[in-house]
């Protein structure tokens, strides 16, 4: 906290030697998250995830206020294993091929304020960070059925919301006039969440799903590559 309010204190007086006209910036960005801390227990490497946001500047100042909306599919796998079901008017059981996927989704809905000194051809930036984000497991399961695949629906879902908190650093580096090339770095923190560990689901007798539910803080580092426009 001592070294954002010493940028603070250089950074702004400067402000005033660079006091374009300040523009509003919509971006569209490619995301690698890092997980750190717990979560990265039962997550193997990294995820790759995309991201939208806007930056509007408070009337001519070097502050601005953004909105973020990122998604990321965190986790996913296939399990293959017989389905089994009656059949009333043969009163025989039926067994098919079939294949149960999990996905794991994470989606972050952040707002930020902005540091932004110049608004030049290059521009250096430092963010607060916060707002939600959200941890979604759900399934399907594919039939196979006379040599055709279905889809027999969703088999379960679950769902978790919890507060995020962070900072970020990055710059700007124009291509033209209206178009920049965006490089970020991303430190955010969560509060504590539920969430569905995929290595404990377990089917069983084809029919039914058991599975841990375990209480984890999710930290992680975002790095981002992206394309901004200005208008």
């Amino acid at each position: 906290m001592k070294r954002l309010i010493t940028f603070l204190l250089f950074f702004l007086p400067l402000c005033s030697i660079s006091q374009v006209s300040r523009r509003t910036y919509s971006n569209v960005s490619l995301q690698y998250i890092q997980p750190t801390d717990s979560i990265k227990n039962f997550l193997e490497g990294g995820f790759w995830g995309i991201n939208a946001g806007t930056q509007i500047p408070v009337f001519n100042s070097p502050i601005e206020i953004g909105f973020d909306y990122a998604w990321c599919n965190f986790d996913s796998e296939d399990r293959d294993f017989v389905l089994s079901y009656y059949q009333s008017f043969t009163g025989q059981y039926i067994y098919n091929n079939a294949t149960i996927r999990f996905r794991n989704s994470n989606n972050r809905a952040l707002c930020n304020i902005r540091i932004k000194p110049f608004d030049g051809p290059i521009q250096p930036y430092i963010d607060l960070v916060g707002g939600f984000e959200s941890y979604r497991v759900s399934s399907d399961i594919i039939t196979m059925e006379g040599g055709y695949s279905a889809t027999t629906g969703s088999n379960f879902q679950y769902f978790d919301i919890t507060e995020v908190i962070g900072w970020s650093a990055g710059f700007r580096i124009s291509s033209n006039e209206k178009l920049f090339i965006d490089f970020k770095f991303q430190n955010l923190m969560s509060q504590p969440v539920n969430y569905i560990d995929l290595n404990s689901i377990i089917v069983i007798d084809s029919q039914s799903i058991n599975y841990t539910i375990k209480e984890i803080t999710p930290k992680k580092f975002v790095y981002q590559v992206g394309l901004s426009y200005t208008y």
